[in-house]
């Protein structure tokens, strides 16, 4: 009986001895890994599930507990490739790596080196591209420039055919937008508005460039007092106290201070008129002269008198009316004692005095005082009369010569024309 009892008792021993002892090892393992540190756990977990699953132990005597450092990580390892998102994190880290890696190597590999200028690239592609610029193959067979790239040489050949050209004038460009920007002198549109002023510009950047006038002068000449709102502004002023006038008019002899200043005032000498009126055909100098000239057929009238509320067409017809309301004249001939409220009236009265004629006709030579007098005359060689009598339709090369005409159908006195306008 009792040797039944001992071996009853040995055996419920080994039925709960070996459970016990697995979970008490279990137990101290966890508390091992859970110093280790989170990924450790989890390797470990996975290598107790292994345990688990291993039917071979089923006796765990004698079993290490002690894992291995090499052991451990490479449980580790195993547990990162096993977690859920760590290929994600592994990949992103590794291609952080990776670009660390290629951003070295990209400032320590410049190894193509030019052997003329000494910069260095990091392909040599780019090299052969770079060499370019040094032996610029490419050349113009006009003119022999030459350029580094195709591209450029063909953009540059356009400036030779010019195969944009004007219906109105005949005048050629190398780009289409350079056409479209001329058309604009012939027809007087301006379609970029000032808010403020409610002056008018054919390109956007005039425009741009105008509204700084709208600041606070800033910008002070140091001769006579002047403020400008733009450094540009002030510099362009300056040389009007310059010395020194280099652009010389081969006709005249007249110096100026910048070339397109020349260039617009040799059309005196030659007649030329490139700005044409798409409305009467009337032309111009200057692009200017065409802006206020379309003034009279839209009826814009944007200065206004403060005095009397009178409007006018340009800032220098207000100018001279203001005249009217303060009577000042302050600028005296010399030789007569004749006032004059702008020194423009002034400089074209003393000619009268000087003899001075610098508009000059290009066809006969005749010269004139004013410039005036010169367009009516060059009528003569081109047989316009803008002046059409509405009555017959008979044509007159002046308004004054029509109101003269207009007395044969109204029977009313004509006005007088002014004196010495079209005389030499």
């Amino acid at each position: 009986m009792n040797l039944m009892m001992e071996e009853a008792i040995r055996k419920i021993c080994q039925l709960f001895l070996v459970p016990t002892l697995f979970i008490v090892l279990c137990v101290y393992i966890l508390i091992f890994l859970l110093s280790l540190g989170p990924a450790k756990v989890c390797c470990k977990s996975t290598e107790m599930s292994s345990l688990e699953n291993d039917s071979s132990l089923g006796d765990t005597d004698g079993l290490n507990t002690d894992p291995s450092p090499r052991d451990t990580d490479s449980n580790v390892e195993h547990m990162r490739a096993a977690l859920p998102g760590s290929n994600e994190r592994d990949c992103h880290e590794s291609q952080k790596n990776s670009n660390t890696t290629k951003g070295t190597r990209s400032k320590e590999t410049k190894r193509f080196k030019c052997d003329i200028c000494e910069k260095t690239f990091s392909r040599n592609k780019r090299l052969i591209q770079h060499k370019l610029t040094h032996t610029r193959p490419f050349k113009c067979d006009v003119c022999d420039k030459t350029f580094s790239m195709e591209g450029s040489l063909e953009s540059h050949t356009l400036t030779h055919t010019k195969p944009f050209k004007c219906d109105d004038c005949d005048k050629t460009f190398s780009r289409n937008r350079l056409l479209v920007r001329h058309k604009l002198i012939h027809t007087g549109e301006r379609p970029f508005a000032c808010g403020q002023c409610g002056k008018t510009f054919r390109m956007s950047k005039q425009l741009e460039h105008h509204m700084l006038r709208h600041r606070e002068k800033t910008f002070s000449c140091k001769v006579c007092g002047n403020t400008f709102s733009t450094k540009k502004d002030l510099k362009r002023h300056q040389l009007v106290h310059a010395v020194e006038r280099p652009f010389k008019c081969l006709t005249c002899d007249k110096g100026f201070t910048s070339r397109k200043l020349l260039i617009e005032h040799e059309r005196i000498h030659t007649g030329e008129k490139p700005y044409t009126c798409a409305v009467c055909g009337k032309s111009y100098t200057q692009s200017g002269g065409l802006s206020y000239h379309m003034r009279t057929h839209t009826g814009e009238r944007p200065h206004s008198c403060s005095e009397c509320g009178k409007r006018f067409m340009t800032k220098s017809s207000l100018e001279r009316h203001k005249v009217i309301h303060t009577g000042q004249k302050p600028f005296t001939c010399e030789t007569c004692g004749a006032a004059f409220g702008h020194k423009g009236n002034l400089v074209r009265h003393q000619r009268i005095h000087t003899g001075e004629k610098p508009y000059t006709c290009a066809v006969c030579g005749k010269s004139y005082r004013q410039h005036g007098g010169l367009n009516i005359h060059m009528r003569t060689h081109t047989g316009v009369r803008p002046h059409s009598c509405s009555e017959c339709g008979k044509g007159f090369m002046t308004s004054s010569s029509l109101k003269n005409h207009m007395v044969v159908h109204t029977g009313e006195k004509a006005f007088k024309s002014s004196p010495g306008l079209g005389r030499g």
